[in-house]
């Protein structure tokens, strides 16, 4: 390549990827098994054909997986971090309709915030 910051972007794009995979390598698999009642803290775990029954599931940053999982009763609690994605997601989606603390703050000049309180500023 002619040009040094093309090599830095291909050479951060390729760092950022073995991140992602190292990072998903360190989750630690729960398989084939049944949480009844319980709190569930789900970051930093790969869940393989578990069920969750009237559980309280605690979702603090978004590092977990589900394969094939089961979830009856459960209530599923939203840390700020985690929230900051669901609303990420949903900003290029306005006719989803989601509870207000899901939705990005859309300001009248047409910018948006996402972060703790969905800034006001």
């Amino acid at each position: 390549m002619d040009n040094p910051q093309e090599a830095l972007v291909v050479g951060d794009a390729t760092q950022r990827q073995n991140l992602h995979k190292l990072l998903s390598d360190l989750l630690i698999t729960v398989a084939d098994q049944m949480f009844q009642n319980r709190d569930i803290y789900i970051d930093g775990y790969r869940f393989i054909n578990c069920s969750f029954i009237n559980c309280r599931i605690f979702v603090l940053r978004g590092t977990f997986e589900f394969h094939h999982c089961l979830m009856l009763g459960c209530t599923r609690i939203w840390s700020e971090d985690a929230m900051k994605c669901i609303q990420y997601y949903t900003l290029e989606i306005p006719q989803w309709q989601v509870t207000p603390s899901f939705a990005a703050k859309i300001h009248p000049d047409g910018t948006f915030s996402i972060g703790k309180g969905a800034s006001l500023l």
